[in-house]
């Protein structure tokens, strides 16, 4: 399926539900803005600020995984409110937290090659600093400085390509709540193996809509980030063989309540 059948998909899925999809969007920003709002109260680089940034990475986690589940139940046509992230993701704290934990772990090369290359940078300029004080003199550690530029954007890209086999983890673990989250970020890896590129493809779609967007002073983001939210879960769902339209579940349920209903007067 190409990005252009997605997005088609998306919109399909959507039909009716943007203005919902745009509440939980705000809903959601209104929140994080506040989260950032308090953080930058607290200043920067003492005590406080750093237990009040690490509680709002805390709580940010289990809300984004809410946030996931909510445009899932969106694109499947299930109940959903607009307050329900906050819901979810603490219900799934520990799974939400698990998934990060997993995901972190199978990405701890590019992790330390890009500290150790920012360490590399970051002494080049203070030596460099140092000698120029201390000794008066020109001596340059711009080979550093290159050598850690280099594993730095190395890193980065290594990083990227590699954290997109993790992109579908959230949505195998609220599918799956039987798999431990390890599994899921196991089985994303499985999955997205051969679809990368097919998944950058599709993110790199939106650039036109994300235009729009900047030009309406960001208000236009409240209707795409649901659209991408959506065509994320048609990826998914593809991928996962769960390719469903909302009529074939709502059908598959009438036919369930049916069976009920037939096996107890047969009773």
């Amino acid at each position: 399926m190409t990005a252009t059948d997605i997005r088609k998909k998306a919109r399909e899925a959507l039909a009716g539900k943007w203005g919902k999809g745009a509440l939980i969007t705000l809903v959601f920003s209104v929140f994080s803005s506040i989260l950032s709002s308090i953080s930058n109260r607290t200043g920067q680089g003492n005590a406080i600020s750093l237990i009040v940034s690490l509680a709002i990475v805390i709580i940010e986690v289990p809300i984004s995984y809410g946030l996931i589940i909510s445009f899932i139940k969106l694109k499947r046509g299930e109940e959903v409110g607009y307050f329900d992230f906050f819901k979810d993701g603490f219900n799934n704290f520990g799974r939400a937290w698990g998934i990060v934990g997993n995901t972190i772990l199978k990405m701890i090369v590019p992790i330390i090659l890009i500290i150790v290359s920012v360490v590399m940078m970051g002494t080049s300029i203070r030596l460099s600093t140092y000698s120029a004080i201390i000794s008066n003199s020109n001596t340059s550690f711009s080979g550093m400085a290159i050598v850690g530029s280099i594993i730095y954007f190395v890193a980065i890209i290594y990083a990227i390509v590699r954290g997109l086999l993790y992109t579908v983890s959230n949505y195998i673990a609220y599918d799956n709540p039987e798999m431990s989250t390890k599994e899921s970020v196991e089985k994303s890896a499985k999955l997205m193996n051969g679809n990368r590129g097919n998944f950058f493809v599709l993110e790199l779609s939106f650039i036109g809509w994300a235009i729009l967007a900047v030009l309406t002073f960001g208000i236009g983001a409240f209707w795409l980030i649901p659209y991408m939210q959506v065509a994320i879960v048609c990826f998914y769902e593809q991928l996962a063989g769960k390719d469903t339209t909302e009529a074939e579940v709502i059908s598959t349920d009438k036919a369930s309540i049916h069976m009920n209903k037939k096996s107890r007067f047969s009773n």
